[in-house]
C-alpha cells in the first residue's frame, strides 16, 4: 500500500513539473517542416563541438542567461555553410538539450540586434536521429561536407599544418 501511495505521489510530482515546464516555455503547436523552414533564417545539420554557460545581451541591453553552443555544420539547407563552425545561443528559459558530440537538425533565427543565431525548444530543432520527417521534407542539402566524422574534421581544422621534413642522403663514395 505504501509503495502504491509513493508511486502515485511521484507521478503527481512529475505531472506538475511537466506542466510547470510547459508554462515556462509556451510553444505554439508543432509547425510542419515547410513552415518552420520558411520562418527560420538558418536550417542545417550540425555536430555540437562545445557548450558553455554565458550571458547574452538582449535588444534592451539587459543580460539573458543561457548556453552558447559551438557546432560544426555538416549539411546546410539555408543560411549556413557546410564545414564551418557556428555559434548558437539557447536561452535558459526555453533551452534545447545540446550536448557535446551529438548531432542536431537546427532551425535557427537571427537576432535583430547582432544577428546571432538563436535556438529554442519552440523551433523544430531536434536530434538528427529523430528528424526523419524533416530530412525527407527538406530534400537534398545545398551544401555538405565529406562523409568523414565531424570530430575528425574539427580536429584537422584545429591542427597547424604539418611541417614536411626532407632528409638528404649522404653521398656515398663511388667505387670502381
Amino acid at each position: 500500500m505504501k509503495r502504491l501511495a509513493a508511486a502515485a505521489l511521484a507521478l503527481a510530482a512529475w505531472a506538475l513539473a511537466s506542466e510547470a515546464r510547459a508554462q515556462v516555455c509556451p510553444c505554439p503547436s508543432a509547425r510542419p517542416p515547410a513552415v518552420a523552414f520558411a520562418e527560420s533564417d538558418a536550417v542545417f545539420e550540425a555536430q555540437v563541438t562545445g557548450v558553455r554557460e554565458g550571458p547574452y545581451l538582449t535588444g534592451t541591453g539587459e543580460p539573458s542567461a543561457g548556453r552558447w553552443v559551438s557546432a560544426l555544420v555538416l549539411r546546410e539547407w539555408k543560411g549556413a555553410t557546410a564545414g564551418t563552425t557556428r555559434l548558437l545561443f539557447t536561452p535558459t528559459r526555453c533551452p534545447v538539450g545540446f550536448e557535446t558530440g551529438t548531432t542536431w537538425l537546427v532551425y535557427a533565427r537571427r537576432t535583430a540586434q547582432n544577428h546571432d543565431l538563436r535556438v529554442t525548444r519552440c523551433t523544430r530543432t531536434r536530434r538528427a536521429a529523430e528528424a526523419r520527417e524533416d530530412l525527407a521534407a527538406l530534400g537534398i542539402p545545398a551544401t555538405q561536407i565529406a562523409t568523414a566524422p565531424a570530430v575528425q574534421v574539427a580536429r584537422r581544422a584545429a591542427r597547424p599544418p604539418a611541417r614536411r621534413v626532407v632528409r638528404r642522403r649522404r653521398a656515398r663514395p663511388h667505387r670502381r
